[in-house]
Order: C-alpha cells, then structure tokens, then sequence
C-alpha cells in the first residue's frame, strides 16, 4: 500500500462514493475498494475488484484543416486531445501564428475529456507546402504532435524573366530565348509578353513560357505576366545587356544655348550610346583647309573660340567599333562682331574721302576759270574769276546745308550747272562788258 502514498486521492462524495484519483499511474492492476485506513484492507481482496489497465503513450492530438485554403481569406482551424486527467490536461501549443485563440474541455463520456484549442488562421504563399504542428504536452513531460502539410492557393508571385544560357554575352543580331517563370499554385499557364521602347510598351503575340526573338541595339528591354485562375502578375522590366558599337555619337554642350564670345573658352562633350561604354574619343577641327584631327581624346574638349575656327565633330570607339557625330557649328552660339568698331571705319572714312572729294572738285572748277579767263583782258579776267569763285561759294554752301540743314541762311545749289545758271551782279556786268 505504500506505493500508494501520496498518488491517491478521493474526489467523489467519502459517505457514498469511492471515486478514487490516482496520479502518476505505472502499471496494469485490478484494484478493490478499501477505503478505511483503520480496517486491513487485505481481507477485503475477495470482494469485487476494478481492472485498471495502463497505456504508456498518451492519445495524441487531432489537427482539423479546412479543405481548401485560399491566400489572404481567414480560415478556421482546431486541435484537439483526449485524456483522463480532467484537473490537470495537456497543454496545446501551435507552430503557426494565428488570431481569436481560443480553449475549452469536453466530456466524452465517463472519466474521459476532450481539451480543444481553436484560432483563425490567415494563410500566405509562403505558408504553402510547410507543415502546420500541433503538440500536447502532459504533465510529466511527454510530448506527441500531429502535422500535416499546407496546401494553399495562391495567384502568381515573384514573376521573373530568366535567361537559359545564363550570363552568355549577346551581340546585335544574334537571337535569344527568354523565359518567364513565376510561383504560383495552381501553377500559371498563361503568358503574355511585352516589348518596351521609346514609344512606350507594346504587347507582343506570343503567348506562351518562353519568348525566342532576335534583338537589336534599340530594342533590349522586355517584360512579361503570369496568370492562373486566381489573378495575374508581371515581372520587372529585363534589360538584355546587348553588346554593341557606339550609337547616336553627338556633341553636346553642357552650357545649353548660352551665347559666347569670340575669345572665350567653351567646353564641349562627346556623347554615345554604347555597351560597353565608350572610353576612347577622338575630336576634330573643321575649317577651310578641311578636317584636323586633335590630339584631345578625352570625352570632354575645352577651347577658346574665334571665328575662324568654329566647326568641330568627335568620334567614340568601344571594342566593338566605332562610330563619328555630325559636326557641330558653334557659329550658333556666337555673338555677332561689335558694331562699334565698323562704326569707328566709316567715321575715319568719311572724314578722310569726304576732304579729298572737295579738293577734287575745286581742283576742276579751277581748271575750268582757267581755261574760261584765258586771253581776256584785266576786268574780264577779275569779273570770270569772281563768276567761278561765286560758283565755288555756292557749291559749298549747298553741300554744307545738305550735311547741316538746321543752319539757316545758306543757299543750296543742286549742281554746279544749276549754280551757273543763278542769277549774279558781277556775272550780269561781264556780260554787259563783253561783247559776244
């Protein structure tokens, strides 16, 4: 009986029942009631007896799962575990996080419970194909669990374009085959594929996992979506890394349109579109002896500007080749001379020519009273130099009034016909003097 100490216990009524508890059970026994502590219970082993047989492993749990679980839609899931034990049950313990839990004991039927743990589950991609646990864990320290695998639904995730011969270089012109893979269940079986330039995304015809196409410069960068009969997803956009020579070789200048002097210093820089980048460039100079090759071959070129040299073209190399830009004029970009100096010319030449012209003509109008007083007498010779030097008097005046028009006073004669036909004192007396 000492086995017995300290593990049993009466739990029903002591005047009418012999309900008895008894903890840590180890073995199979048949037991008799004796349940006076002052009476030798060995006489009573004739009497009726109860037959208590002992498992060594606990019951174990019951994972219960809805059949069908969808990403994203809350689910109802519950474990449950029998046991004997009513004042101290198993503990119930999950794997997976869940909402609401909640616990509660049902009686079976006599002497044996049921303890269940219930929460609200919300399945994600991720969670499928991963098991989904369940443990009991009993007083003494036993733990059994149950598990099944999760079989979740879900639309495509992580849509990607792969590229079978791996990281292999490709060169323009050569073809290529793309594929679309995605993670999806039910697994995806429709594909559509998009082309993407610099008017934008077109949609191509192909409609299925892989995508064989020969590729150029311009064109290089391609996406594509998956979709099953839960939803549809795309893939980033993939940049084929085409190989090629330099294209659209151009000189920009970094300033924009900012206008510049003759005499200032520019820079200009070479710009291309290649893969791999162009690292060699060459630059130009372009005047009337034709084109100059520059010993720069950096991208960039600074200079000082005239207008004589203004014309200038680079060309940019890879391993691949070479190619040449348009030339640019800077022209363009210059100023117009200064007018202040052409102003300068004129004034100097007016006032050098202007002299000279009036010199010319007075030399003239004196050759001519030379010839006309020739073998005349005192008077008339007096009389024809004062005809011409009126004459002279008058085409300056006129020409100082043309130039001077607020001066008032001054008679203007048209030309030196006009001034002679003018009437004059002293003309009138030679011709009253002279006898034609």
């Amino acid at each position: 009986m000492n086995t017995f100490n300290g593990r049993t216990f009466l739990v029903g009524n002591k005047s009418k029942s012999c309900s008895l508890r008894i903890d840590d059970v180890r073995d199979t026994e048949t037991y008799y009631p004796c349940i006076n502590e002052n009476i030798n219970c060995d006489q009573y082993s004739a009497f009726e007896k109860v037959l208590v047989q002992v498992s060594d492993t606990p019951h174990k749990p019951v994972l219960n799962l809805p059949t069908s679980l969808n990403e994203g839609i809350s689910a109802l899931i519950n474990c449950s575990v029998q046991h004997t034990c009513t004042h101290n049950p198993p503990v119930l313990e999950w794997n997976k996080v869940g909402f609401n839990k909640r616990e509660w004991r049902e009686e079976l039927e006599e002497g044996i419970w049921k303890f269940v743990s219930e929460m609200d589950y919300i399945p994600t991609y991720q969670d499928h194909g991963t098991p989904i646990e369940c443990k009991s864990i009993y007083q003494m320290g036993q733990v059994l669990q149950e598990q099944l695998i999760l079989k979740i639904q879900y639309p495509p995730k992580h849509v990607i374009i792969t590229k079978p011969d791996g990281e292999k270089k490709i060169k323009e012109g050569e073809q290529v085959t793309l594929q679309c893979t995605s993670n999806a269940n039910p697994p995806a079986k429709n594909y559509t594929w998009y082309r993407i330039n610099k008017d934008g995304e077109e949609e191509l015809k192909e409609h299925g996992e892989n995508l064989t196409l020969t590729i150029n410069w311009e064109i290089v960068k391609y996406s594509c979506s998956a979709r099953n009969e839960l939803g549809k997803n795309y893939s980033t956009i993939m940049d084929l890394s085409l190989f090629y020579p330099p294209k659209h070789v151009i000189i920009t200048k970094p300033d924009g349109e900012k206008k510049i002097k003759a005499g200032e210093q520019i820079t200009l820089k070479c710009t291309s579109n290649a893969n791999p980048p162009a690292k060699n460039y060459t630059w130009y100079r372009i005047n009337k002896d034709g084109e100059e090759e520059l010993k720069e071959h950096g991208e960039n070129l600074t200079l000082t500007v005239n207008w004589e040299n203004v014309k200038y073209s680079c060309s940019a190399r890879n391993e691949l080749g070479k190619n040449y830009s348009a030339i640019m004029d800077l022209s363009l970009f210059l100023y117009a001379p200064d007018n202040g100096l052409s102003k300068l010319i004129m004034l100097v030449a007016v006032i050098i020519v202007v002299p000279v012209l009036l010199l010319i003509l007075y030399c003239k109008i004196r050759g001519r009273k030379l010839q006309c007083c020739q073998g005349r007498n005192h008077l008339e010779v007096q009389i024809c130099e004062d005809t011409y030097m009126n004459t002279y008097m008058n085409v300056m005046q006129s020409d100082s009034s043309a130039k001077h028009p607020q001066q008032k006073g001054a008679e203007t004669t048209d030309n030196l016909y006009m001034a002679l036909q003018k009437t004059d004192p002293n003309t009138y007396v030679e011709f009253k003097v002279r006898d034609f």
